[in-house]
């Protein structure tokens, strides 16, 4: 058994990100964030991954040269208990 880990550069806790813009009412980044979190779900649910919470994913936004926002993109990190041998018995509840 082994581990595959790659450092991702400028990317930012998603607890951190979350709290910074929660008050934002900027529709193309809420556009932009919701179908990169989208991305994150399904690839959770096709590598059965158990154990995701805010603080094992993180986030990264990138602007152009006028300061708009050009891209998200998300980070899945910490992904241990994916593909699991058998599937857990009963769901895992909100810590």
């Amino acid at each position: 058994v082994g581990s595959l880990q790659k450092y991702v550069e400028n990317y930012e806790d998603a607890c951190i990100w979350i709290r910074k813009t929660e008050t934002l009412s900027d529709e193309n980044l809420l556009e932009k964030f919701q179908f990169e979190f989208e991305k994150l779900v399904v690839l959770d649910y096709i590598i059965r991954n158990t154990d995701r919470g805010n603080d094992n994913w993180l986030v990264k936004q990138e602007y152009d040269d006028d300061g708009q926002l050009f891209f998200i993109k998300i980070a899945a990190i910490d992904n241990g208990l994916a593909f699991p041998f058998k599937h857990p018995d009963e769901w895992r509840g909100c810590e």
